[in-house]
């Protein structure tokens, strides 16, 4: 079975009522079953495919409640079904709390 293991990090903003995505990078760490032929956009192909709201909220846990910007870093694994994401917030800088 295909399985695609990879890097990323993300910024975004938490505003009123929504999250932006303000940068993402990602690369593959480790591939199995296939050899990767494009530049890694596993992660970015999610968001689009969720829309970044439902993609935040299904994917990250422990998102802040308070307005800013904030960078995560950590892997996830893919594989013809499913994705698995482990993150952690590396760097905050809130506006405001609630």
């Amino acid at each position: 079975m295909p399985k695609a293991i990879v890097e990323f990090s993300i910024k975004m903003a938490i505003g009123i009522d929504s999250y932006a995505l303000m940068q993402i990078s990602e690369h593959y760490k480790e591939t199995h079953g296939f050899t990767p032929d494009v530049k890694c956009q596993c992660i970015k192909n999610d968001i689009d495919q969720l829309g970044f709201q439902d993609w935040v909220e299904s994917s990250l846990k422990d998102v802040p409640k308070t307005f800013g910007f904030y960078a995560f870093s950590g892997t996830a694994v893919f594989d013809e079904d499913s994705a698995d994401y482990s993150a952690t917030c590396v760097s905050i800088r809130p506006q405001y709390s609630m």
